[in-house]
């Protein structure tokens, strides 16, 4: 009768090689989930990289209006106003 597990082999020490193939196999899986993450992200935009930089752009653009209306210079913030 065969050896049907390989627990009971007994002869060689499998733990290491079973060890090595679920690290193997979880960076597979890492390397896959990142790859559907970014075709998801993706999907339907004609050129990736422009939309990108664009969404790089707006948020430099965010940032900056965000220390200006911190500074308090942001945007008129010389006009009064004086309602009667």
């Amino acid at each position: 009768m065969g050896i049907c597990f390989p627990c009971f082999d007994g002869g060689s020490d499998s733990s290491y090689d079973d060890n090595q193939t679920r690290e193997a196999r979880r960076e597979n899986m890492a390397a896959a989930a990142m790859k559907r993450q970014e075709n998801a992200a993706n999907r339907g935009i004609k050129d990736p990289a422009s939309v990108k930089r664009k969404q790089e752009a707006q948020k430099k653009l965010e940032e900056e209006e965000n220390k200006r209306a911190r500074m308090g210079g942001g945007g008129g913030g010389d006009l009064k106003w004086n309602v009667d």
